[in-house]
């Protein structure tokens, strides 16, 4: 599986027994987005097909993420498109 870990969950264990059980791993520090705001996340993970794993679990999380798909339908040049 293709998994891309936000800032919340990139521990470096987790991503070792990830790696370890076959599955590939992005985390925010390899795509220059550390610290980035969740719908940065949201959307590089979208764009590259990856997973996306988090600890957000709010209301406010979802309303983010759901702003940022509308965003990303209507932008093109949205952050982690690179």
């Amino acid at each position: 599986m293709n998994l891309y870990l936000d800032d919340d969950t990139a521990d470096r264990r987790l991503v070792a027994l990830l790696s370890n059980a076959g599955h590939v791993v992005v985390v925010p520090v390899e795509v220059h987005l550390s610290g980035a705001p969740d719908t940065h996340h949201f959307i590089h993970a979208m764009r590259q097909s990856l997973v996306l794993v988090t600890k957000n679990q709010t209301i406010s999380s979802i309303y983010i993420m759901k702003i940022a798909a509308e965003f990303v339908c209507r932008d093109d040049h949205a952050p982690g498109t690179a």
